[in-house]
């Protein structure tokens, strides 16, 4: 090739890197489990959905991680982390299902997915800091009917939000 006649390639990625990164997510939510039976599935599960995505198996790593969480105490770095692997678990189990083995990611491409993603984590971070801060007890029951009366509402307000633009 002369000089005059170039081919430039934008910044890229390869395609199993989403299929890389989705093990290593599985394995790190295997390592918030302190059974080692799950821990050990976790990996199994991680690795499974990185060579056949469409098993979904990575959703199951999330249950895992969920169960691992709940037989814990509370706290705020093992919570954090597990929102962290949860949010990236699925993420690329998404984009696993969608980009072919050995496609070419451009950065220009991932960049949106990437930026929401850091969006999303800023607000469920900050959310699963408050969850764990709020005191436990008898006399915060009624937290739960708050709580599920908010999520009723955000449920509505979205439903005919996304009826008015289908309409």
């Amino acid at each position: 090739m002369s000089a005059a006649h170039r081919l430039r390639t934008p910044p890229w990625l390869p395609g199993i890197a989403p299929r890389v990164g989705l093990a290593l997510a599985a394995s790190a939510g295997g390592l918030l489990n302190d059974v080692a039976l799950w821990q050990v599935t976790s990996v199994l599960c991680g690795l499974l959905a990185a060579v056949v995505p469409s098993a979904r198996t990575g959703y199951l790593v999330i249950g895992l991680v969920v169960m691992g969480l709940l037989q814990q105490d509370p706290s705020v770095g093992r919570t954090c982390a597990a929102v962290l692997v949860v949010h990236m678990i699925h993420v690329l189990t998404s984009v696993s299902l969608v980009v072919p083995f050995r496609a070419r990611i451009t950065l220009r491409a991932a960049r949106p997915g990437a930026i929401r993603f850091l969006g999303v984590q800023l607000i469920a971070q900050a959310a699963a800091i408050l969850a764990v801060a709020i005191p436990t007890g008898p006399g915060l029951a009624w937290f739960a009917p708050v709580g599920a009366v908010a999520l009723g509402v955000v449920a509505v307000v979205f439903l005919s939000r996304l009826r008015e633009g289908a309409g």
